[in-house]
């Protein structure tokens, strides 16, 4: 239902809080180079479980562990850091601006685009 889907999208958004604080960490201790190689396997196999999971169990990993994980430590750890890393002082506020931006519309278009998809296809049963 939408109820569950809400309380399921708000757990995902506390578990990515979490793994983002951790990424930041991890990437002052480990440092970008290895963090961005781990991120970016972790991330692969959840958009991998994402894209071809056909059990709830599949689509929990990917949803709870995988994404939030690869997504918070490419996202916090190292998006931030590689545009403080590539722009001058004087560009850094329009980098951020963009970044920012962007990630915001993604949102809101992807919204859009659910929505459209729900209300036009029939919801998908998903085996146990």
């Amino acid at each position: 239902s939408d109820v569950q889907a809400g309380a399921l999208l708000g757990t995902k958004g506390f578990v990515d809080i979490l793994f983002g604080l951790a990424g930041s960490i991890m990437v002052d201790v480990i440092g970008v180079r290895k963090i961005s190689i781990i991120a970016m396997s972790i991330a692969i196999i959840g958009r991998t479980l994402l894209a071809f999971g056909r059990s709830t169990t599949s689509l929990y990993l990917a949803l709870f562990l995988f994404s939030p994980c690869g997504d918070a430590l490419l996202s916090t750890g190292l998006y931030r850091v590689a545009l403080k890393k590539l722009t001058t002082p004087l560009t850094r506020p329009l980098a951020f601006a963009i970044s920012y931006a962007v990630s915001n519309l993604a949102g809101a278009v992807a919204d859009i685009c659910v929505d459209r998809m729900r209300s036009t296809l029939k919801d998908v049963l998903l085996l146990m």
